[in-house]
Parts: structure tokens; sequence; C-alpha cells
């Protein structure tokens, strides 16, 4: 209605200006607007800077002066900072796009875990990483399972109390007491230590396989621990490697028993006094294990 009688008055205004007939009636005079005067800002201490614009800045610095210094930007660090960005960046992406009201909050959420899990994996090492010998001998296998036998045994340390891992977190925990976590450190420091050394044994070129997976489980398992330590600053990390921590320590139990079985198959034997003596024993134990 209201289009239609615009239309009416401007096709109306547009005869009446082309007409070359008189339009009589009465005539309307708008009278002119006075003239403006410009009126030159103050500038009192004759800065070049008018006094308006002096008090605004003023009151700019005043007010960061009472905020104080701006920092600067730190980007998120630990997974569960980034875990909370990217769940606030689905959030709002979805809100945007009106796709909040069928995604919920535990799904953003599982999406969010999924996509940062990634950063959770460990490094994976490869032939280049480790020392392949030559020599495929018996003398080389009996050598190899003495050494990584006696890796574990020497660097092994004792807790406090001989308390297990999981116990010294689930403590800590309970008792929101982060200062427990401080009797992971010797487990952590035999983890690296079990990673670090077996990495520089010669290994008999038919053990490459099996001693490959045996670093890599130690350096899972020490990333496992070094998660649980930091449980109280990035939880997020904490949750997704203690999930996986049974299956890894699962694993390197499958490894030792897989090396057992090589070291078998080639006809090595160890003394009750020999430090390979370990590995047969944990075969004995998997087999007992599987029958039952």
């Amino acid at each position: 209605m209201a289009l239609g009688v615009g239309i009416i008055l401007v096709t109306g205004a547009f005869y009446v200006g082309a007409s070359d007939e008189t339009v009589e009636g009465d005539i309307t005079v708008v009278a002119k607007p006075p003239e403006r005067t410009y009126i030159a800002p103050q500038d009192s201490d004759g800065d070049g800077i008018s006094d308006w614009a002096e008090e605004l800045l003023n009151d700019r610095e005043a007010i960061s002066e009472e905020l104080g210094p701006e920092e600067p930007y730190v980007p998120p660090s630990t997974l569960t900072q980034k875990f909370s960005v990217k769940f606030f960046q689905d959030y709002l992406y979805s809100k945007g796009f009106g796709g909040y009201d069928t995604e919920t909050k535990e799904e953003l959420a599982k999406k969010a875990v999924e996509v940062l899990g990634n950063e959770a994996r460990d490094n994976v090492y490869t032939i280049d990483d480790i020392v392949i010998g030559l020599d495929d001998s018996p003398a080389a296998f009996h050598q190899y399972g003495n050494r990584i036998a006696e890796i574990i045994i020497e660097s092994s340390q004792p807790t406090k109390n001989n308390v297990a891992e999981m116990d010294i977190l689930e403590q800590a925990m309970e008792t929101k007491n982060q200062a427990k976590l401080v009797e992971l450190d010797p487990i952590i420091e035999a983890y690296r230590q079990y990673f670090e050394q077996t990495k520089l044994v010669p290994v008999p070129p038919s053990l490459v396989q099996q001693h490959i997976d045996l670093v890599n489980v130690y350096n899972a398992i020490l990333n496992d621990l070094l998660a649980m330590r930091v449980v109280f600053e990035d939880p997020l990390l904490a949750l997704l490697r203690v999930k996986r921590y049974p299956d890894d320590v699962g694993g390197m139990v499958y490894v030792y028993y897989n090396i057992d079985r090589v070291l078998r198959r080639e006809g090595i034997t160890y003394g009750d006094d020999e430090p390979g003596a370990l590995f047969q024993g944990v075969g004995v134990l998997r087999e007992m294990i599987q029958k039952n």
C-alpha cells in the first residue's frame, strides 16, 4: 500500500514538472537556512591538538593505566588448552550455521577429542633409529638377550614403598596432591633409560623387527608416564594416555615374549645367574596365561 502511494506521488510530481500547463494552488515557501559559521577548535596550549581531542586522549590513557600493560597473545600449548579452543570454535561454527540444535555438546566434545587425539600419538621409530649388527650367530643372540635384560635390571629403580605408577596417580588425584606425582620420577627415568640404551644395542638381523617393536613400546610407555606426571596441568593429555597405558604395558610383555621365542628357536638358553633368564621367565608366564 505504502509503495503504491509512493509511486503515485513520484509519478505525479514528474508529470507536473514536465507539463507546460500552469498549476494553480497554494504555494508553500521554505525559508533559506541560515549560513553556518565555522568555529575554530580551541587549542589552549598551542601544541596543535585541540582541547577536546586532548581530553579524549587523556581519558584513554587513564583507562590504559587502570587496565595495565597489554599482555601478548600466548597460543595454547597443552592438549587441554587446545581442546578448549577447538571445542569453542566448533561450538561457534555449529551455532552460526544453525546446527547446534541437532549436535549436542557431547558430540562436539567427542569430535574435538578425536581431532586432538592425533597430537597424543607417538613418533614411530624404524631401522634408521637402531643399530643393526652383522652377526646372526648363536653367540650374538645370546649376547643380545643378556644385554637387553641387563638394561632392564640396571635401570630399574625402586619407588617409595614400591607403589605402582597407577596407584601413585590415583592417590594424587584422590587427595589433589600434586607433590605426590614426584614418586613417578624414578619410573619415568627407568623407562627413559630403557628407551635410550635399547636403541644403542647392536641387534642381530633376525631380531630387527622385535627390537624395533621394543624401542617403540618403551617410548609409548615413557610418554604415558610423562602425561601422568602433568595430570594437573594437562588433564586431557593424561586421560588419553592413561586409557592406552594398559595396552602399552601388555604390548611390552608381548614383545618380551616374541624375543624369547626367537631366542629359543635359535637354541639359546640362560642360566639362573644370567640376566637373559628374564626373557625365559616372561615366556613361561605368558604360556601359562594362554593355557588358562
